[in-house]
């Protein structure tokens, strides 16, 4: 358990990162109330030859509280399919209606995506990225872009 701190409001986040190490990052982010709908972006690169992986996963977190104890997924959605480092980008979008009335969660490992979750945005959303080296060497790139919209 531990305290969530949140980014401040404004409409959009952007994260550029290297690693080498397996890490699980999770940026929290505080929805503005003029959103309605969120657009994020991911891009991932891997040193060639090699596959880490990268995890994404939307969570909720209960405001009042703000601890990553009283958290639950957006639209009770599980995590995504792994991207293997081999797609130019992945594109998420969440909010009412952005699809009708059901998800298109069809994420491939080594495509181009564009996934979409009927859901309200909550107050406190956290992007979460779990980056697995599939041989304990790999050094990967990812830039996580989110842009808040009404």
């Amino acid at each position: 358990m531990a305290a969530i701190t949140a980014n401040s409001l404004r409409p959009y986040f952007f994260r550029s990162a290297s690693a080498q190490a397996d890490t699980g990052q999770t940026d929290w982010l505080l929805t503005p109330p003029w959103a309605n709908y969120v657009w994020i972006m991911l891009n991932v690169t891997a040193t060639a030859g090699t596959t880490p992986t990268v995890t994404p996963a939307f969570l909720s977190a209960d405001p009042v509280s703000m601890d990553d104890a009283n958290v639950v997924r957006v639209a009770e959605h599980a995590n995504f399919t792994a991207n293997n480092g081999t797609a130019a980008q992945y594109v998420y979008q969440i909010g009412p209606g952005v699809t009708g009335i059901a998800d298109d969660v069809t994420q491939s490992a080594t495509l181009d995506s564009y996934v979409s979750l009927n859901a309200i945005l909550p107050t406190v959303l956290g992007v979460t990225l779990t980056l697995d080296r599939t041989t304990g060497n790999e050094t990967y790139t990812y830039a996580l872009a989110v842009y808040f919209r009404s």
